[in-house]
Formats: C-alpha cells, sequence, structure tokens
C-alpha cells in the first residue's frame, strides 16, 4: 500500500483560498486585474475550481420525465468513472464497490424503466387531448371528460 502524505495546511490558507474563491464568484475577472500577483499554475488552479462549480446544470428544467432520466444516467456514469479509478491495492474498497454497484444499477434501472414508461404515458395523453381538439367540441370533450373521471373514480 502507498504511504500517505498529508501536507501542513492552515485555517489561515483556508481562508484565504475560499476568500478567492468567493471573489472569482462575484468577478469572473478577478485574476485577469492587473494588481494580481498570482502565478499561472495558481490562477488555472482556481479558474478549474469555478469550472467545476459551474457546470452544475439544473436537470429539473423543462421536461420532468427527461430530467429524471438524464439523472439516472448520469449517476450510472458516475458510478462508472468511480469504480475506474480504483487502485489495484484497494481490494476491499473494490469488492464493496462492486457489492453496491450490482445494487444501485438494479434500482437505477427500474427508474428507468419506469421513467421510459411515464414518458410513453404523457406522449399518449398529448396525442389523445389533440385528437380531441381536432375532432370534438367544447361540450363534447366536457362530457368526455366527466365520463372518464366516473371511470376513474367509481370504476364504471
Amino acid at each position: 500500500m502507498n504511504p500517505k502524505y498529508f501536507p501542513n495546511i492552515s485555517e489561515d490558507q483556508i481562508l484565504l483560498i475560499g476568500r478567492v474563491m468567493r471573489s472569482l464568484a462575484e468577478n469572473p475577472e478577478y485574476l485577469d486585474d492587473p494588481k494580481c500577483t498570482y502565478s499561472s499554475v495558481i490562477k488555472d488552479f482556481f479558474q478549474k475550481q469555478v469550472a467545476r462549480s459551474a457546470q452544475v446544470e439544473d436537470l429539473f428544467e423543462g421536461d420532468v420525465v427527461v430530467a429524471v432520466e438524464k439523472q439516472i444516467q448520469k449517476l450510472i456514469n458516475d458510478l462508472e468513472a468511480y469504480g475506474q479509478g480504483l487502485g489495484v491495492d484497494d481490494a476491499s474498497e473494490k469488492l464493496q464497490y462492486f457489492k453496491t454497484k450490482n445494487s444501485l444499477l438494479e434500482k437505477l434501472l427500474n427508474n428507468m424503466e419506469r421513467a421510459a414508461n411515464l414518458k410513453q404515458i404523457n406522449e399518449f395523453r398529448q396525442i389523445i387531448i389533440q385528437f380531441m381538439d381536432e375532432v370534438l367540441t367544447k361540450d363534447q370533450i366536457t362530457d368526455f371528460m366527466k365520463r372518464i373521471d366516473g371511470v376513474l373514480t367509481n370504476g364504471r
């Protein structure tokens, strides 16, 4: 097993790094200021950190079913990336990873199937509504909806 190295990091350093991150979040050109004395290595580090935090998109904007599918696919990709990142020396962690992966994949695939079914139901519903708008009058649509509601409520 590789020896672990923990460099000395003081609380003051963390506070300073946090301050730079907040300044970058408030002003993306913060590091481009002519008064900035940081080396290009330090600037690159901070810009990469800010870019990572800015990459998170709102997955639930728009169609919720599509958003759920995207989130499930992202989880599967993240799980696979984590597994590929495990080293040869991490035998017990790999074993635990495979057990967890199998369990999660089963649940994620079930949820993907549910999302696909919901998507099909929504598409079917849209087709029916469009057809009703094209063929039926407003009164006929109202009568139809009442009858459907009765079937759903009373089972008849």
